[in-house]
């Protein structure tokens, strides 16, 4: 992580629930961008050429003592145009990540929900004199 998501917490994320976010295409780790491929060059991955929309629903806390703080961010998509698990690249990144490991686990009316899960490591804490 650069100085940008070091202080990401889930405070970061919560003035962002409602927002959108589009999801323009898979990671690629060794590009550092989507992938500008379409479906018929890469049959392998499903994913190539994705433009979804996804809508920020909550962010969970899971309130855990150590030098990591857990989260979840939870977000809606539309059941026509389902992803794959997998780590996705949103416009805008939200809170600067480059991309979110996205898992699909329910469909609830037209949406499919999808979680990612984050544990960031927490600043020190500012020692005070007494």
């Amino acid at each position: 992580m650069d100085a940008m998501t070091d202080s990401i917490t889930a405070g970061s994320f919560e003035p962002l629930v409602g927002s959108a976010f589009r999801v323009v295409g898979p990671w690629r780790p060794d590009a550092g961008e989507p992938s500008s491929a379409t479906p018929a060059d890469d049959d392998a991955d499903p994913n190539v050429g994705v433009d979804v929309t996804l809508l920020l629903t909550a962010v969970a806390s899971l309130d855990h003592a150590g030098p990591f703080e857990q989260f979840s961010l939870t977000f809606t998509g539309p059941i026509s145009a389902p992803l794959d698990q997998g780590t996705y690249v949103l416009d805008p990144p939200p809170c600067g990540l480059d991309g979110l490991f996205l898992v699909p686990n329910a469909e609830r009316d037209d949406d499919r929900v999808y979680t990612a899960s984050l544990s960031v490591r927490r600043a020190p804490k500012e020692s005070v004199a007494p």
